[in-house]
């Protein structure tokens, strides 16, 4: 995006506000499930080993190294296994967290956690980029840039309805900001996280529900990526033409041969309307297939392919 905060976000205003980012279950009976209500981080790191004499990972730490160590033999993880990492719950009912992977005081990407109902672990999202999702670092500068006055006595909290609708909640002296959750850009979404809390959404996400999600026993079999592009230097797809079809193949074909597809969906109740820009994909041994979406700070973020094909289009 083309802001003063990012490359190349812009905030536009066209009927609607418009901004963009360019660039199995396992070990169901032998997982340890971490407190989610817990206020204070946990903090591990790819070197620590699993447990001696366990065939199974057991603890959500064990079941992230093993996630580390698989991404990290493909293009753009590079120096994850010397990363260390903390976890955050994603909020009261959302059964996830939020893994933030550092290293040498750089923040290099992130990973969504799911619990199963049957008490493994999947991984929703994952990306890779030095403006991870929910990075505290980012808020704290937007908040600066924007002279918001916050509230310091109240936490700002993670709004995680889906991968594509995640934002920060701060409480400010006289209103409640929102934030993208990536970029930090202030959003015009209260009614819309107002309606979820409501309906009780945030008590209701089903991991199964976004469509097969890599387990810490799956293997990624096949990836592919390309240079990153601008979304608005090509603005067919402001025309809704032309599409190209929602089949995982096609768009494998498309980043094999480097041509520019941009992924659009109208977000929180239709009020913003997203771009990015597609530049990989990555699948999985058990059919959990993620299209990467290339970031303005040079990173990545890999949503399922199901979720996208629910909520957005794919525009040559």
């Amino acid at each position: 995006m083309k802001t003063a905060a990012s490359g190349f976000a812009s905030l536009m205003i066209m009927s609607l506000i418009l901004f963009y980012l360019v660039p199995s279950a396992g070990s169901a009976n032998q997982t340890a499930l971490p407190e989610t209500g817990a206020l204070e981080p946990t903090s591990s790191s790819a070197a620590e080993p699993t447990p001696p004499h366990s065939d199974q990972p057991v603890t959500l730490d064990d079941h992230i190294r093993l996630w580390v160590k698989e991404v990290a033999r493909t293009s753009g993880f590079e120096g994850w296994l010397e990363a260390g990492w903390t976890t955050y719950p994603l909020g009261p009912g959302t059964h996830g967290w939020v893994a933030i992977f550092e290293k040498d005081g750089q923040e290099l990407g992130y990973f969504i956690i799911h619990a199963t109902e049957i008490g493994g672990f999947l991984l929703g999202e994952y990306g890779t980029g030095s403006s991870p999702l929910f990075s505290e670092a980012t808020l704290n500068h937007n908040v600066s840039l924007y002279g918001l006055h916050v509230n310091k006595e109240v936490q700002p909290q993670k709004i995680y309805m889906d991968p594509l609708q995640t934002v920060w909640q701060l409480e400010g002296t006289e209103e409640t900001h929102y934030l993208d959750a990536v970029t930090g850009e202030l959003l015009p979404v209260s009614e819309t996280v107002s309606l979820w809390r409501s309906n009780q959404f945030h008590t209701a996400l089903v991991p199964e529900a976004l469509g097969p999600l890599a387990s810490s026993s799956a293997v990624i079999q096949a990836s592919g990526s390309m240079p990153p592009f601008d979304p608005f230097e090509n603005t067919d797809w402001m025309l809704h033409k032309p599409v190209v079809s929602h089949e995982l193949h096609d768009i494998m074909q498309a980043v094999h041969h480097e041509a520019n597809v941009t992924f659009t969906a109208k977000l929180f109740e239709h009020t913003v309307l997203y771009a990015f820009g597609v530049s990989s994909y990555q699948i999985w041994s058990n059919k959990a297939a993620y299209v990467g979406l290339s970031l303005d700070t040079g990173g990545v973020r890999y949503i399922p392919f199901s979720v996208l094909q629910r909520y957005g289009n794919f525009f040559l």
